[in-house]
């Protein structure tokens, strides 16, 4: 298996997430495309890169797709991938599609998906809904959806997690203040692994409130949504976000967009 990147290194995955690959293979396996849509730290990279480490006998291409700004340039290179995938198994990665994309290259990405035969597929990562232009292929069976739901960690799943880790804390208690959002329970985890092996005592309400966590939400989370999720950070606390995330006022409100997308 070899990784071609067209930019920068994937990111690896990391011991505190769980395996959430079967909802991407679901897809990958009937349909040539699959486009996971997500807001930012839901999982949805770290996920794609679980998928890859798995398969054997095929090459990656990767795209940043906010680093390709030249139309003509991209579909050059679809065109040399396309030539290529008659001799290798090739999947295309179109990571990082978190900024409106040109008719142009959504033309040309409909186009690629719809001429894939055999086991070639297209793998488009974003925060944001599928281009228009890609409806057609979700109405003709070429591209499966997969939202940011069923990417989040239910209390089994986080449970396993600290089960694996020796923790003391509960993990309905985590899932209760995060909703099971994983980067938030991610975070949490290794703060509190932590605390625990230097023998020292944190209530899930105190690990809440802590300044790592408080700046991981404002600068992992709410300093990479795009202006569309910021503007949902003007309406007001809905009841659920208030249920979820607890008292603290500031982490209300910098998470309300996972509310407003999720639950």
């Amino acid at each position: 298996m070899t990784l071609q990147r067209t930019d920068k290194v994937f990111f690896s995955t990391r011991e505190d997430y769980i395996d959430k690959t079967q909802v991407i293979e679901k897809g990958i396996k009937t349909f040539p495309s699959i486009f996971i849509e997500g807001a930012a730290a839901s999982g949805k990279t770290v996920g794609v890169n679980m998928l890859i480490q798995k398969q054997k006998g095929i090459n990656f291409v990767v795209f940043f797709m906010d680093k390709e700004r030249d139309d003509r340039t991209f579909i050059r290179k679809l065109t040399q991938i396309r030539n290529r995938m008659e001799q290798e198994k090739i999947w295309v990665i179109c990571e990082d599609m978190n900024l409106p994309i040109s008719d142009v290259k959504a033309m040309a990405l409909v186009d690629f998906v719809h001429k894939l035969c055999g086991d070639n597929r297209c793998i488009f990562v974003s925060r944001e809904k599928p281009h228009r232009k890609f409806l057609d292929l979700i109405w003709k069976e070429k591209m499966y959806l997969i939202t940011q739901k069923s990417l989040l960690f239910t209390i089994e799943e986080i449970d396993e997690i600290c089960k694996t880790k020796r923790l003391s804390i509960k993990a309905r208690e985590i899932y209760q203040v995060t909703g099971g959002w994983p980067g938030c329970v991610s975070l949490m985890i290794r703060i509190f692994e932590k605390e625990q092996k230097y023998g020292s005592r944190i209530t899930i309400n105190e690990l809440r409130e802590c300044y790592e966590i408080a700046e991981y939400i404002d600068g992992e989370i709410l300093g990479t949504l795009s202006k569309l999720e910021k503007d949902f950070l003007e309406i007001g606390l809905t009841k659920k976000c208030a249920r979820i995330y607890g008292r603290s006022a500031t982490v209300q409100k910098r998470l309300k967009i996972s509310s407003e997308k999720d639950f």
